[in-house]
């Protein structure tokens, strides 16, 4: 494949060329380059619009990031339609109701050097695959090596991605898991169990999760999912979801980590305001903490007794995760000869 072609990449190729191997690789450098100042990432941007239909709205999410010399720079730009429905019960949203629930996110990566375009690739497959990377990531400073018991707050397609990625990481002897349907439950186990060799207990409960090594909460509910009284001593939790968590989950932790401290920008017409997704976060929310970056240069230290308990926030979608998981889908696809070409002069001026 030539390098004067611009790339593009499906969902299914991106699976195909990105294991998460690849993605915990390509995530650790990120990181390391942000934390040692190569690397740069603008806050998230969120804007809202009236759209026909009376109980949703238009919804445009841009995200920047990446590093240099030598490197990648990019966008990650999700569009899609915001429903203020609720569904599935009390406490849980949805959202991409355009087009029978679809929505359009595309990531495109520029090298720096000569600032031309080099790929575009939807963002669904590296999306579950950056999320669950930042976590095993975060784990590997703030878990214990020896940790066996995996649990698992959710049994959607994000934690389905983190117990598949934690068990390349760890040698696990169990992964718990808990949702509110018995039947996702079921489901969750045969996958989990099929891609890991890992057994798979279904928890009627998720207190029953909590007494594990390694706590993931990975839902879309907008209360808080466990209790810190819950964690016990040596755990390790990690959630993605600002609202699934405790509030005393920072107070019940000795150490808290968070993903990123930007908080991001919000934009909406004035007959939009009210939807809950403009609903403001204290800016220091998370300030008072520590970001991965930290951790990962060695500014902050990760656990150091087997007794502490360690909190992950995988907070805030951060542009260069997903430019660096593109950039690496990018050369994989270069030396396999995958994708589909189009020459980069259409895009030049």
């Amino acid at each position: 494949m030539n390098r004067t072609d611009l790339v593009v990449l499906t969902n299914e190729q991106v699976s195909d060329l990105l294991s998460p191997a690849d993605a915990f690789g390509a995530l650790e450098q990120a990181y390391r380059d942000l934390g040692s100042g190569r690397a740069v990432n603008r806050p998230r941007s969120w804007a809202h619009v009236s759209q026909s239909e009376p109980d949703s709205v238009y919804q445009l999410v841009t995200m920047d990031g990446g590093s240099g010399p030598g490197g990648y720079f990019g966008t990650r730009l999700l569009s899609h339609v915001l429903s203020r429905r609720r569904v599935m019960g009390p406490g849980r949203a949805r959202s991409g109701d355009g087009q029978g629930g679809r929505f359009s996110g595309l990531i495109i990566a520029f090298d720096v050097e000569d600032g031309q375009p080099l790929v575009i690739v939807p963002q669904d497959a590296i999306s579950t695959l950056r999320l669950a990377a930042t976590s095993a990531l975060a784990a590997q400073y703030l878990a214990r090596p020896d940790s066996r018991v995996l649990g698992v707050l959710g049994s959607g397609r994000h934690a389905t991605g983190h117990a598949i990625a934690l068990a390349q990481r760890y040698k696990l002897s169990e992964i718990r898991v808990f949702s509110p349907n018995p039947e996702h439950r079921r489901r969750f186990g045969d996958r989990v169990t099929e891609l890991t060799g890992v057994p798979v207990a279904p928890a009627a409960t998720a207190q029953e999760v909590a007494d594990c090594d390694i706590l993931v909460a990975a839902t879309n509910a907008s209360a808080p999912v466990f209790e810190a009284q819950w964690i016990k001593s040596g755990t390790c939790a990690i959630s993605i979801n600002l609202h699934e968590y405790p509030s005393d989950m920072a107070t019940r932790a000795h150490i808290v980590v968070v993903k990123g401290k930007q908080a991001g920008l919000k934009f909406a017409a004035p007959e939009v305001i009210d939807i809950p997704q403009m609903r403001e976060i204290p800016e220091d929310a998370w300030n008072r903490w520590p970001d991965l970056a930290d951790l990962i240069v060695g500014a902050v230290s990760g656990r150091t007794d087997s007794d502490e308990i360690a909190f992950f926030l995988n907070n805030e979608g951060l542009g260069m995760e997903f430019v660096a998981l593109a950039a690496c889908a990018y050369k994989n696809a270069v030396e396999r000869g995958v994708g589909h070409r189009v020459p980069r002069e259409w895009f030049l001026a």
